[in-house]
């Protein structure tokens, strides 16, 4: 049984993703920024980290570099779920 309760709208997820951007910009030495990386653990992760690095590339002419990890061979459900990412 899937639940399809919004719990958060567009506005309000692209105000959280700012506030993420801000405080990984405030905690980040603006000269060390260029080191940072985002990995997102697929599937909605990768979306996430991708969001929060075009919003940190647009405020630091940007080489913020995302990646993506697949963890479903490590999942303790993986013989419960239906369908595995691609």
């Amino acid at each position: 049984m899937t639940n399809n309760k919004k719990i958060f709208d567009a506005k309000e997820t692209s105000a959280m993703i700012d506030a993420i951007a801000e405080k990984l910009a405030t905690d980040v030495k603006r000269e060390h920024i260029k080191d940072v990386a985002l990995i997102g653990i697929q599937l909605r992760g990768v979306s996430l980290a991708n969001r929060i690095a075009n919003k940190l590339n647009s405020e630091f002419n940007g080489s913020i570099l995302t990646g993506s990890l697949d963890i479903s061979m490590y999942r303790d459900d993986i013989g419960k779920r239906g369908k595995l990412p691609d």
